[in-house]
């Protein structure tokens, strides 16, 4: 069970220990920070929540989303995975429930986003309001994100460079191209929803007693870096299905190569294996058992009917 945090900040930054089941601050607001698996979480939310949010903020899965209810707002959001030994394409669900005087973040593994913003707060640097701390909590978000496909990018470049320069591929290759477009497709799962649900919390702010335009305006600037770094995914996962289409006409041509040159052996060998065949057989009446050098007459034919067909092939443009 993860543990719970509750913090009543002032409008000056101060910070105060708080309970769950005290009143809200007069000023300022509360921030409760848990995970949604908390039994003390999970029945607070049941008592003082909407049934709608509190079903969508405890759910096992959730999809980013950004929808009103009531006097409050619902907004569920996904970050890269960056904790130690973990898949940084298996994004953390981070879900909020922002009301005034009120906000609630609640997710199942550590957020680094969350992170920074516990550490603003002990140092006196606290976000001014519910809405100021959802705006740096999707900005936190996005930074992370933005420097994952920028690294994806980058992935692909040298993946890229190594295939288009040596003109073949490695088994290290294939399983690189795998991975890579593993990790695009599961990015771009989440980051497609995330960018509409952050278009979306703009339309739909609570009235918290902060200045909305100016949340509005960080909020539409975050959805729009949101946005580009769909594109850069979508951009980045035709570019490694691409890359997979070159390996494979790569290898359907060294195949058809392959299979040509066999073809070519066998339409000059195919004749001498007859020949020898036909002299291998143990009956009476083979010709050349009584002359000495028949052997090498034998020898001599098969060439010559080997160099005739090479000549052939290649006159005919098939060599």
């Amino acid at each position: 069970m993860q543990t719970i945090t509750i913090l009543d900040i002032a409008p000056d930054g101060s910070v105060q220990p708080a309970a769950l089941e005290s009143p809200l601050p007069t000023s300022g607001y509360r921030w409760i920070d848990s995970g949604p698996d908390n039994p003390d979480v999970t029945a607070w939310c049941g008592q003082n929540l909407d049934p709608v949010a509190t079903e969508a903020l405890l759910a096992p899965e959730t999809r980013p989303r950004a929808m009103a209810i009531g006097q409050g707002t619902l907004i569920l959001m996904r970050g890269v995975n960056l904790n130690p030994e973990e898949h940084v394409d298996d994004m953390i669900s981070v879900r909020c429930w922002m009301a005034r005087g009120l906000i609630i973040s609640l997710r199942h593994r550590t957020s680094y986003t969350l992170r920074d913003i516990h550490a603003k707060v002990d140092n006196g640097k606290a976000p001014e309001g519910p809405l100021a701390f959802t705006c740096q909590l999707a900005e936190g978000l996005i930074d992370r994100i933005e420097s994952v496909s920028i690294a994806l990018e980058d992935s692909v470049d040298d993946l890229e460079a190594a295939i288009f320069e040596e003109h073949t591929t490695t088994r290290s290759e294939h399983t690189r191209l795998a991975g890579l477009r593993r990790r695009a497709i599961r990015l771009r799962r989440y980051m497609g929803p995330m960018a509409t649900a952050l278009h979306d919390l703009g339309r739909l702010l609570p009235d918290t007693g902060e200045d909305k335009e100016a949340a509005k305006a960080r909020l539409h600037e975050t959805a729009n870096r949101a946005t580009r770094s769909v594109e850069e995914q979508d951009a980045a996962r035709d570019r490694l299905t691409a890359l997979a289409d070159h390996i494979d006409m790569q290898q359907a041509a060294r195949q058809q190569n392959n299979g040509y040159i066999l073809s070519l052996v066998a339409a000059i060998f195919l004749p001498l294996g007859f020949i020898t065949g036909l002299f291998g057989v143990n009956v009476a009446g083979m010709p050349g058992t009584q002359n000495d050098h028949a052997f090498w007459i034998l020898t001599c034919g098969s060439l010559a009917i080997s160099l005739a067909l090479v000549i052939f092939l290649y006159w005919k443009r098939w060599f």
